[in-house]
């Protein structure tokens, strides 16, 4: 058994040998190169898709493009089942020298479209992708589960907020009514300098006032005697302050 897995690990490594070795280096990317390329990614992928589990971690170890591919065919594998046929569909090279070799890869469940990626100066693999084909119908219904995910738990944050909003309630505050009692029975503080100014003054113009109107009846008083003496005594009607600007003009 170990024999046979030193063997299957010879012939990838032999595979992954070939896939380097077999594009030669050009600054531009011509036909034959990709030819090469077309021809090496589509060995490599018929081979790695049928290793078994032990020759895959050994290849693993490696690390790099061969960690990154057995990380996406490890989390892939059961959704997509056995390979079937691989073709592989275009080579491009993009600006910043990297050389994108796509494959159309058909699996016992679903189908997928393959991605590997190439340093165009040195000719060696950097990168895998797979995308697993889906219907309509299963987008559709995993958009479904995503937005209700997302509404269950906007909801129980929501419900969560609310209840920590009503609980605040019951968190203890003091005792209000033996503050307000003792804000009732403390004496009045004595009022300030300038209110008390205020009242003094207040108090003196009001006495002001009341002298001139008592001089003013007092002449007016004088004036009749002088003027117009009745029989009997005088007659003294009521008099009335219309406004404090109209005595002080008297």
């Amino acid at each position: 058994m170990k024999k046979s897995f030193k063997r299957i690990l010879v012939l990838a490594a032999s595979l992954i040998l070939a896939l380097c070795m077999a594009v030669p280096v050009f600054a531009d990317l011509d036909q034959t190169t990709a030819d090469n390329l077309k021809s090496s990614v589509q060995q490599f992928l018929e081979q790695v898709y049928t290793m078994d589990e032990d020759t895959l971690q050994q290849m693993k170890s490696s690390g790099g493009f061969y960690e990154v591919f057995y990380d996406s065919w490890e989390e892939s594998r059961d959704e997509v089942g056995e390979v079937q046929s691989v073709e592989v569909k275009d080579v491009k090279e993009a600006k910043d020298g990297t050389i994108t070799v796509t494959s159309e890869v058909q699996f016992a469940k679903r189908s997928a479209e393959v991605l590997v990626y190439f340093d165009g100066s040195t000719m060696q693999p950097t990168n895998y992708e797979m995308n697993i084909s889906y219907t309509l119908g299963e987008k559709l219904e995993q958009a479904a589960q995503n937005m209700a995910v997302g509404l269950i738990v906007v909801f129980a944050i929501l419900i969560f907020l609310t209840l920590v909003i009503y609980l605040f309630r019951f968190i203890p505050h003091g005792d209000k009514s033996k503050k307000a009692q003792s804000d009732l029975e403390a004496p009045a503080a004595p009022a300030s300098r300038p209110a008390a100014a205020k009242a003094s003054a207040a108090t003196a113009a009001g006495r002001e006032s009341d002298d001139e109107l008592v001089a003013v009846m007092a002449a007016a008083i004088a004036a009749a005697m002088e003027e117009a003496p009745v029989e009997g005594g005088y007659v003294v009607r009521s008099i009335r302050r219309v406004g404090t600007r109209g005595w002080k003009r008297v």
